[in-house]
């Protein structure tokens, strides 16, 4: 999948502003590759979005968890006699 999606992106935004006026040879037709733009477009925005949470989510699981940790410690030992 991640393989179409790049082959989709080189295709699609080499020809951003393409001609949609089939009176001049080769043309595109514009609601394809208008909804072909906006479908990637949306699809980057998308896996920014979910990296930015995950990352967010990530440090905050590190910064809490370090602090968990500190409390809980029993002189570095894993079970405690």
């Amino acid at each position: 999948m991640n393989g179409q999606l790049t082959r989709g992106s080189v295709w699609v935004y080499k020809e951003y502003e393409p001609n949609y006026d089939p009176t001049f040879g080769k043309y595109c037709n514009k609601n394809l590759y208008l909804f072909a733009f906006w479908l990637i477009t949306s699809v980057y925005i998308l896996l920014g979005m979910v990296t930015v949470c995950l990352c967010s989510i990530s440090i905050a699981t590190v910064v809490f968890h370090t602090e968990q940790r500190e409390d809980n410690d029993v002189s570095g030992r894993m079970w405690a006699k």
